[in-house]
C-alpha cells in the first residue's frame, strides 16, 4: 500500500493568519479563526493570508512575517501596515521620494494600475509575497 504522502512529498504546517478583502485590506484572525495548511517545506517560515475575493476565494498568499520595512517588497506585490491606522494592505508597494508609500491596485497580468488603495502613508512594516497557490487541504 502506498501512502498519500508518497505523491506529494513531505509537507509542513503553516498558519493562515488573516483574510484579504476586495478593498485591499487584510483582517487578522484571532484565536480559533487561525487555521493551518500543509505546504512544501521550503515555505516553513511563512504565514498565509486567504483571499475572500469572489474571483480568487481560497487563494493563499504566503509571506515571511517581519516587524520591519522590507526594501525587497518595494515595487512588488506584498503586504504593508499603515503606521497611523494600523490597517494592513495588500497590493503593489510603491515607495515615494518623501519616504512614504502608496499601495496600488495593479494587474498581475498586464501591469496596468487601476488606482491607489491608499496613498502617502508611513509604514510600520512591509513584506513581499513569496508564493501564491490554492491549497489542496486544510488542517484544523
Amino acid at each position: 500500500m502506498v501512502s498519500p504522502e508518497y505523491f506529494i512529498g513531505d509537507t509542513v504546517e503553516i498558519p493562515v493568519i488573516g483574510s484579504l478583502f476586495g478593498n485591499g485590506q487584510v483582517r487578522l484572525h484571532k484565536g480559533r479563526e487561525i487555521t493551518k495548511i500543509n505546504i512544501h517545506p521550503k515555505y516553513a517560515n511563512c504565514h498565509a493570508i486567504e483571499s475572500q475575493i469572489g474571483s480568487s476565494r481560497g487563494y493563499m498568499r504566503l509571506f515571511v512575517p517581519s516587524k520591519n520595512i522590507c526594501h525587497l517588497a518595494n515595487n512588488r506585490f506584498g503586504f504593508a501596515q499603515d503606521k497611523k491606522s494600523k490597517i494592513i494592505w495588500c497590493g503593489y508597494i510603491e515607495p515615494q521620494s518623501n519616504g512614504k508609500y502608496n499601495i496600488l491596485d495593479k494587474s498581475y497580468s498586464t501591469g496596468k494600475t487601476y488606482g491607489a488603495s491608499v496613498e502617502n502613508i508611513s509604514l510600520s512594516w512591509s513584506v513581499e509575497i513569496k508564493a501564491e497557490y490554492y491549497p489542496t487541504f486544510y488542517n484544523n
